[in-house]
């Protein structure tokens, strides 16, 4: 009978513990109402390594949870905290990277950094 009992705290522990959310979440400030998504325009993106550059660069803001740039789209997907972030500050990382987000134009130097392949002759 003891058995029984031990075997079972450890299978609810076990169950308990392998129930967490591996969502990338840290669990901090992160209501349901504190989640957003948006989809910034990103209309100067010309290949993959733009969508890498977008995606490091955005990822690196503190309360981003997710990135996704569609290359064909011309568009980035964010999932953010809106307690730390806002699209403005999404829009102006973005921009600053060298690429036009909605209706914030791309930083004119940072542009110029970008390899060829990166530019789109604007």
């Amino acid at each position: 009978m003891y058995q029984y009992i031990v075997l079972s705290y450890i299978l609810i522990i076990l169950l308990v513990g392998c129930g967490k959310r591996e969502s990338g979440y840290d669990g901090k400030d992160q209501t349901e109402n504190n989640i957003q998504t948006t989809t910034i325009s990103t209309p100067s993106i010309m290949c993959g390594m733009c969508v890498s550059t977008i995606k490091k660069t955005v990822s690196a803001v503190e309360g981003v949870y997710d990135v996704e740039v569609d290359l064909q789209k011309k568009i980035t997907t964010v999932k953010f905290n809106r307690t730390k972030v806002d699209i403005t500050t999404l829009e102006k990382f973005i921009s600053d990277a060298g690429y036009d987000a909605n209706e914030t134009p791309r930083n004119r130097e940072s542009y110029n950094s970008l390899p060829d392949c990166c530019k789109d002759g604007k």
